[in-house]
């Protein structure tokens, strides 16, 4: 004990030095332990996060292909043009970029109904060739190509490429399939499909896909859809029956002059930014955006008639509405493809939880009008 004292005595500024460095260390140590753990957590919820950083408005994250038909009228061009938009980000929120470099190839191919291959115009599948389907023209391309790479027969693999840069900022590609116009009337048993893939690498040469992100797919055709009567122009959403996706696509097409308009929730769906971007008040005059309105036809009956009357409605109290209004003509545009998101992450529930069918959902939240008045009386 002694020995003890008289070693304290001698020596206490080192060991003194020694504790303190001790129990610099350990907290040192504690707080990198605890960032380490809370770096840890960020990048798993980040990564937990990421499969639908990488989306698209017609190809879904799904290993089951539902085949889809996008309506065209049976009369206009030979071939019908079917434009799809890959993302770097989220639909539902645009905010959630993909933190990092995507290379992706997109391949496409021809088959049935059921995803096979096409068998059902010749009883030899080897000697199936595209002269021999309705209509001869199926084509892949990017968006800004000069025309369409076509299948030169029933079995060949079509493919393209693209790549978002880890610094880039939120971000679309845009591509075309096209198909025979012949193919609107065919029986969907009978139809031609091109299916699409779209798969994400990590590298240039395409031989390491990324696995936090989904590979998308899509098998598509087109059916009949009637023109209208009153215009040259329609307008119906694409998808109206699919409740797996993060949004809607609506579409009017036609020819001739005619006033379009869509109204749609605000507090529910937001409109593709790109979509508005390029079709801004001050790009395109053609547009006029309305915050606060919707627009609907009140039915009344007066003297034993039904007598309809084109109304501007305020938005009721709890709601948000907007509307777009295109003054449209087919000499400068013939179709306008407009992709709706749900805005936030109670849209899915809020819609759910309505006993309603999914077409009576898209009543109660969107209207519009291929052929509208040019005046609205206010109510």
């Amino acid at each position: 004990m002694e020995k003890f004292k008289s070693f304290m005595k001698k020596y206490w500024i080192s060991v003194w030095l020694i504790l303190v460095a001790m129990a610099v260390i350990t907290v040192y140590v504690s707080a990198e332990y605890i960032q380490d753990q809370n770096r840890v957590k960020r990048v798993i919820a980040n990564m937990g996060d990421t499969g639908k950083r990488f989306s698209s408005d017609r190809l879904n994250p799904t290993d089951s292909i539902t085949p889809y038909e996008v309506p065209f009228s049976t009369e206009g061009d030979d071939l019908c043009p079917i434009a799809f938009q890959i993302y770097n980000h989220s639909l539902t929120d645009s905010s959630k970029k993909y933190q990092g470099e995507i290379y992706y190839e997109i391949t496409a191919k021809l088959t049935d109904h059921n995803g096979e291959t096409i068998t059902m115009y010749d009883d030899n599948p080897d000697t199936t060739n595209i002269p021999s389907l309705p209509g001869s023209s199926y084509g892949f391309k990017k968006g800004d190509a000069p025309s369409y790479t076509f299948f030169a027969n029933v079995n060949d693999m079509l493919s393209l490429d693209g790549h978002f840069e880890s610094n880039e900022e939120n971000d679309n590609h845009l591509y075309y399939i096209c198909i025979p116009r012949t193919m609107t009337t065919v029986a969907n048993d009978d139809k031609v499909y091109i299916e699409l893939v779209a798969t994400p690498y990590a590298d240039s040469n395409y031989t390491r896909p990324l696995t936090d992100i989904d590979v998308l797919k899509a098998r598509l055709s087109v059916s009949s859809q009637s023109k209208s009567v009153e215009s040259g122009w329609s307008g119906s959403f694409q998808d109206s029956t699919r409740t797996d996706l993060d949004g809607l696509n609506f579409v009017f097409s036609g020819s001739g002059t005619s006033k379009l308009v869509l109204s749609y929730r605000a507090d529910l769906f937001e409109v593709n930014k790109f979509f508005l971007d390029a079709h801004s008040s001050e790009h395109d005059s053609k547009f006029t955006y309305e915050n606060g309105y919707y627009y609907e036809y009140e039915t009344a009956t007066v003297n034993g008639e039904e007598v309809k009357t084109w109304k501007k409605y305020a938005a009721p109290s709890g709601e948000s509405w907007k509307t777009i209004i295109i003054d449209a003509d087919s000499e400068d545009e013939k179709r306008y493809d407009i992709q709706l998101y749900m805005n936030n992450a109670d849209t899915e529930n809020y819609l759910t939880n309505r006993e309603l069918d999914w077409n009576n959902k898209i009543s109660n939240y969107f209207h519009y009008n291929a052929n509208a008045p040019a005046t609205a009386v206010t109510s």
